[in-house]
């Protein structure tokens, strides 16, 4: 079952004894084994399609973190029923916002309630009321104005993310709303279906868009102000939203307070002017690397820039003492961060380490006391959950100089994952309630996309070489040592003049992302990638093009920033090299008929009979030029050496 459940807001109430005693033969409220009050809470709101219809209880805790959120005392050497007695009274009058989690073993499945936050009763509330979680959009939220976000609807584009509603394609919501900034709020539906990608949401309509100012006993009887981003409403509320809109109470919008061809010309704009700025932070970028004393080409830094916006990990290759490290930090101080930042971590990897343990750390059941590794990486990483909104990179230097796959094990699992489903397992949630600084370290963290992965390596004898399973994740660049001539030049990256007033891109950095007019991948280019898995796979089963390279090589195409340095035809042929020809590596044996022959005639190297040349010389739209490159450099090392790495 897909658990993208676990990231969306469920509202309930504590459940009644009679209830649990006949259902589950327990009290709903008792001290469990760990001397930890459990209880037990019913869903009163729609729950996403990916959890189970059958789960209508919850089992949740008065741990460490809820007493001290919300002020219960409970005293843990007192009576056991008047503990139980003490809770229950303090609840009875609350509703209960949470997320769910889902705890698999060999017999069943146990969903607990986490984040666990109370909100006050309406007067009128019952518990047979039903409700419905319906997204809130706001300019101070998601950063456009009230006229842009009904254009965006109206015009189905994407209007932006909700992290605590589900994503999932069955869930979509009959309404949105919009608050302005007087706290009034504007119903906008019928909407049908759904998309969501990383621009947020799409709403799809299907025969028109309406809207309606929500009317005061809606808003009365329903959860507005006590959740982020996300209302909860009533079933007798929505059906009358249903009548209103049936009976063409809501207003139909046309397009025409803003037609679609002074629309597109205000969207053009628009991108236009963030361009501007993505075009300022490369500026400010190249310029950096020049005080650091780095000298790369700009279009090596481009590459950087974009795999970063893409990837969650990105592996800088090259000869030591190229100042990929430094590469790194200049692009740090370029978005407006510094050393001492949780924002930026930087991570020297120990040849010593063996497990997830020597960088995450570990829960000491001895002394009850959760031991964080000595990186500062978790501190970062819980800092990253709690603002989404802020960008935060982790480097790790000289990152092969342990096994990556030992060490960063439960990352390259989380990864793979979509982000609403990377949750991070620092130890059991069981032992949760004993550990003296949980509060502070939580059994788990959710990995949002705000978090960057880069690592710097050499590949030399003090080095361990990636596995597939690291090449799979992992935008890997090589950077090119330019002539030594202009070494010590010191030069702009265009005669276009900026101030060298320090800017913060820290929040304005994640709007770069889907911000640009490149498209993605065409027909031709993907008839390429197939021929050349083809071409792989059947070398080795695993070898090849899967994918998830796909969708991420088209990702990177989609965000290559407007420029006169790197092509869209040169990034294509980059990535090629960088997502699909790293994983080439084995004997001659193996490789000779995908490499093919290599020869040195009259200074003139060419490989010839290999079927990976072949592919690449049939893709006549432009010269691949880094990809033939690399062919004919591993083709070389065959012959050499016997062996590719």
């Amino acid at each position: 079952m897909n658990s993208t459940f676990e990231s969306a807001d469920i509202l309930g109430v504590m459940a009644k004894e009679d209830d649990i005693q006949s259902i589950l033969g327990k009290q709903s409220i008792f001290v469990n084994k760990n001397n930890v009050l459990q209880f037990y809470i019913r869903i009163i709101s729609q729950t996403p399609a990916s959890l189970s219809p059958d789960v209508i209880y919850v089992n949740a805790f008065c741990d460490n973190e809820f007493t001290e959120q919300w002020g219960f005392e409970d005293d843990e050497y007192g009576d056991r029923f008047e503990r139980v007695h003490n809770l229950r009274e303090f609840l009875k009058k609350s509703l209960l916002i949470f997320n769910i989690v889902r705890y698999q073993s060999d017999k069943q499945d146990y969903y607990n309630a986490r984040k666990v936050r109370m909100i006050a009763a309406q007067p009128g509330f019952s518990e047979k009321d039903t409700f419905y979680p319906i997204p809130i959009f706001s300019e101070k939220t998601h950063k456009i104005d009230y006229s842009t976000f009904e254009n965006y609807l109206y015009y189905k584009k994407y209007v932006g993310e909700i992290s605590n509603l589900s994503n999932d394609s069955e869930d979509t919501p009959t309404y949105v709303l919009w608050k302005d900034s007087d706290d009034n709020y504007i119903v906008f539906g019928q909407f049908e279906k759904h998309s969501h990608a990383m621009g947020g949401f799409r709403f799809s309509y299907k025969y028109k868009l309406c809207k309606m100012v929500m009317k005061s006993n809606w808003l009365a009887e329903s959860y507005f102000k006590e959740v982020q981003n996300l209302a909860f409403i009533s079933l007798r509320i929505s059906e009358e939203i249903d009548k209103a809109f049936g009976k063409g109470e809501f207003h139909e919008i046309s397009g025409k307070n803003s037609d679609e061809s002074e629309y597109r010309e205000n969207e053009t704009t628009s991108k236009q002017g963030s361009n501007v700025n993505e075009t300022e932070f490369i500026q400010k970028f190249v310029d950096q690397t020049r005080q650091l004393g780095l000298h790369y080409a700009p279009k090596d830094l481009i590459n950087f820039h974009t795999a970063m916006k893409t990837s969650n990990l990105v592996i800088l290759s090259g000869m030591s003492g190229t100042g990929k490290s430094k590469l790194v930090n200049a692009y740090m101080k370029t978005i407006g961060l510094n050393s001492d930042s949780k924002q930026y971590t930087f991570i020297p990897v120990s040849p010593s380490w063996a497990d997830d343990s020597d960088l995450l750390g570990y829960a000491d059941t001895l002394n009850m006391v959760y031991r964080p590794g000595d990186s500062g990486l978790i501190d970062a990483l819980i800092s990253a959950e709690k603002n989404k909104d802020k960008i935060y990179i982790i480097c790790f230097d000289e990152m092969n100089l342990a096994k990556v796959e030992h060490y960063f094990s439960k990352f390259l699992s989380i990864l793979e994952l979509d982000v609403l489903q990377r949750k991070l397992q620092l130890y059991n949630e069981s032992i949760s309630a004993k550990l003296y600084n949980s509060i502070q370290y939580p059994s788990s963290i959710d990995i949002g996309d705000n978090v960057r992965f880069v690592g710097t390596v050499n590949i030399d004898e003090s080095t361990h070489h990636f596995s597939n399973k690291v090449l799979d994740r992992a935008n890997v660049i090589e950077l090119e040592v330019l002539n030594f001539s202009q070494l010590f030049n010191q030069y702009s990256y265009n005669d276009m003049k900026h101030s060298d007033k320090k800017v913060d891109y820290s929040k304005e950095y994640l709007e770069f992302i889907g911000n640009t007019s490149n498209s993605g991948l065409t027909e031709s280019q993907l008839d390429l990638l197939w021929k050349i898995h083809v071409a792989m796979n059947s070398v080795d089963n695993q070898m090849g093009v899967s994918p998830r390279i796909v969708k991420q090589i088209n990702e990177y195409l989609n965000n290559l920033p407007d420029n006169d340095y790197l092509t869209y035809q040169e990034a294509f042929d980059l990535q090629i090299v960088q997502r699909v020809f790293t994983k080439l590596r084995g004997s001659e044996d193996e490789l000779n008929s995908l490499l093919g022959n290599y020869s040195n005639n009259k200074s003139i190297e060419e490989t010839t009979d290999g079927e990976l040349m072949k592919k690449l010389e049939e893709f006549t739209e432009y010269d691949l030029r880094h990809s033939k490159d690399t062919i004919l450099k591993k083709a070389k090392e065959i012959h050499l050496y016997g062996y590719t790495l």
